[in-house]
């Protein structure tokens, strides 16, 4: 019964999906849909253009965190659904199919947590703010996709909701690298130079 417990696949869980197509391989974070007793709908990342013209058939390696658990089942494309919500069509695994993993072995925790982002350039005059998601965590850093461009290489602040904690958390990090430009989604690496200790305790019990 605990096993079928940690094993289940709600809608709105936050899953990694690990690509392979030929020689390339790619890894997005994402989120599951609709869930019925033969399939599971894994929403296509906004930011990452093309994948949509997947074929059927490709390999999917979808892991997700249950429980304090990393876990991971292999699958494949079976449709893609396109509309306002565009998501892939993967067939749901058995329970006894899906594998737990080293979580120490995984840098970052797949999820999507809401938040607020501000950033003031060279010129003080110079302020942004917009609205966004973290679509992955870890005690260094994260993967932030928000709805207006930010800059490269400054300082930004953010506030979000995380866990047990009441009140909003804010932290002071720094935009490293740009991953992706596709108006409206921008994505970008964060890495954090100053977070609140509470939070930094709870981070690191939920990621190990």
């Amino acid at each position: 019964m605990r096993r079928r417990s940690i094993t289940r696949i709600d809608p709105g869980q936050a899953v990694r999906v690990r690509l392979r197509t030929g020689a390339s391989e790619r890894t997005l974070v994402s989120y599951v849909v609709r869930v019925d007793s033969e399939f599971l709908e894994i929403a296509l990342p906004l930011d990452e253009p093309g994948l949509a013209a997947l074929p059927p058939a490709s390999p999917l390696e979808v892991s997700f965190l249950k429980q304090g658990l990393y876990l991971q089942f292999h699958s494949c494309i079976e449709a893609c659904v396109k509309g306002e919500r565009p998501a892939w069509v993967v067939r749901r695994p058995e329970p006894e199919r899906i594998e737990t993993v080293n979580r120490r072995g995984q840098n970052r925790c797949p999820l999507k947590i809401a938040v607020l982002c501000h950033q003031v350039g060279p010129e003080s005059t110079q302020t942004k703010w917009s609205k966004g998601y973290l679509m992955d965590l870890s005690t260094g850093g994260a993967r932030l996709v928000c709805e207006e461009p930010l800059l490269s290489h400054s300082p930004l602040s953010l506030e979000f909701y995380f866990g047990q904690i009441q009140e909003p958390v804010f932290v002071q990090g720094e935009v490293v690298r740009q991953i992706s430009q596709h108006p409206p989604h921008y994505g970008y690496g964060v890495r954090f130079q100053s977070i609140p200790e509470q939070f930094r305790e709870n981070l690191v019990e939920f990621l190990y």
